[in-house]
């Protein structure tokens, strides 16, 4: 599938969540007409640009015979996508990320807490409206 543009690119991966590209579509997006290992730097640079987040990241960043048919996967580089925190603590352990994998195998992420909260809030909202009614039952007496 080719792409229009690196915008393109994004826009489709922004959609779907994450996107299977082969190398040849990306190098086709650079314009160039080999495939090589600078090349794949490229691609690699490119991509961080555009806040996507790529894997396996040997593919791009340790391939030494690349080859057009080769895939890797791509998915928005945001704070908010659990995809990428995943990927980020696997391909780059550290102490912040490990910790956000355990939250996140732990069901304590951000959308665990959103969901909480508009629980909270709905039912915080449902006690007000018990409250209003009430006053205005006791002032129409």
């Amino acid at each position: 599938m080719g792409y229009r543009n690196w915008a393109d690119l994004k826009a489709k991966t922004v959609e779907a969540q994450v996107l299977v590209v082969e190398l040849q579509d990306l190098k086709d997006l650079l314009g160039v007409k080999r495939l090589g290992t600078n090349v794949l730097n490229d691609i690699a640079t490119r991509l961080r640009d555009e806040h996507l987040t790529y894997f396996p990241e040997w593919i791009l960043d340790y391939n030494a015979e690349p080859r057009q048919t080769q895939q890797v996967w791509l998915t928005p580089a945001t704070d908010t996508n659990l995809l990428h925190k995943v990927v980020r603590a696997v391909q780059d352990p550290d102490q912040d990320r490990v910790a956000d994998l355990r939250a996140i195998l732990d069901g304590n992420d951000a959308l665990a807490r959103l969901e909480d909260l508009k629980t909270r809030f709905a039912n915080v909202r449902a006690a007000l409206e018990d409250a209003m009614e009430s006053l205005g039952d006791g002032a129409a007496r």
